[in-house]
């Protein structure tokens, strides 16, 4: 399988995506992984046994559009 990749960025002057980086960095510290694996991890804990994989990504969708 092909790589599959995606463009993330965290603007300093965004104090909402700031406090994102801060937390991002913390708990990849913490778990001692890089923010790759932990972006995925939080991804994949973000979703409950209640939502469906296409409402997971639906609502990840729906925040990048929002970014763009």
């Amino acid at each position: 399988m092909k790589d599959k990749r995606i463009s993330l960025r965290f603007r300093e002057e965004n104090e909402h995506e700031r406090e994102a980086w801060k937390c991002l960095e913390e708990y990849a510290k913490r778990e001692n992984i890089s923010k790759n694996a932990a972006l995925i991890d939080l991804i994949l804990s973000g979703g409950s046994k209640d939502n469906s994989v296409e409402e997971m990504a639906e609502q990840i969708a729906n925040a990048v559009t929002e970014k763009l």
